[in-house]
């Protein structure tokens, strides 16, 4: 396998609309992504996490959980956003690793609202933490800001992206057809599985037939990781 250097992007991160999530992985199927596309979080399939259900999340933020979260063990909610990212599910932490990033408010690139979202450059390192297996559904809500438009949302040791690759939005791979009518420095949001199932951009379904998605447990990282700095 050739390995290249990727692109480095300045980047943002925004929650899927007013509903506060960036990232998110469970089971890999179709419906699984359906579901997901109203809303950004992780889960894995067979993995070991601290219990939390919807009855945890309402005590906490004292208002109906906006997605199923049984079995969820990632879920980066956007009014929590900050350096570390703490995920309201189980105990993973979204880091930065190098130079610096910074929470901040905003309304437009496809927001009606005010939105909270993290927000870096081409040299911001970030890292979610092994948040991706064998098998998942991932959504997320990304964009570019300018150049360099490459990937955003990429694994830590193999070759996999989400979101956004070379110029092109929402996209879940390399081979992946580039959907019509995507503004690349609005928001989109992407919802794909590892079994290739078709992908949500934006709630349209988009052939991922072509992709041979990787299928490795890995973290979830930007503009960082072993074989792709």
């Amino acid at each position: 396998m050739v390995m290249m250097r990727p692109s480095c992007v300045r980047w943002w991160l925004l929650p899927f609309f007013c509903t506060g999530c960036v990232a998110l992985v469970r089971s890999a199927d179709a419906s699984a992504a359906a579901e997901l596309s109203d809303g950004a979080s992780a889960r894995l399939k067979d993995a070991e996490v601290d219990p939390y259900d919807a009855e945890d999340y309402e005590h906490q933020y004292n208002e109906p959980a906006p997605i199923t979260l049984d079995g969820c063990v990632a879920w980066f909610k956007a009014e929590e956003a900050a350096m570390p990212w703490p995920s309201v599910v189980g105990s993973h932490e979204g880091k930065v690793v190098g130079n610096k990033a910074e929470a901040s408010l905003e309304v437009g690139h496809g927001a009606k609202q005010n939105v909270k979202f993290l927000r870096g450059d081409e040299k911001t390192r970030f890292d979610f933490g092994e948040v991706l297996a064998e098998t998942y559904t991932i959504c997320s809500v990304t964009r570019y800001t300018g150049e360099p438009y490459g990937r955003i949302l990429q694994g830590s040791q193999e070759n996999w992206l989400h979101g956004q690759s070379k110029k092109n939005t929402g996209v879940s791979c390399a081979a992946q057809e580039t959907p019509d009518n995507l503004d690349r420095e609005d928001w989109v949001v992407v919802c794909a599985s590892s079994d290739d199932s078709d992908a949500l951009v934006n709630g349209e379904k988009v052939s991922q037939k072509h992709c041979g998605n990787v299928k490795v447990k890995q973290n979830l990282v930007i503009n960082h990781g072993s074989k792709w700095k």
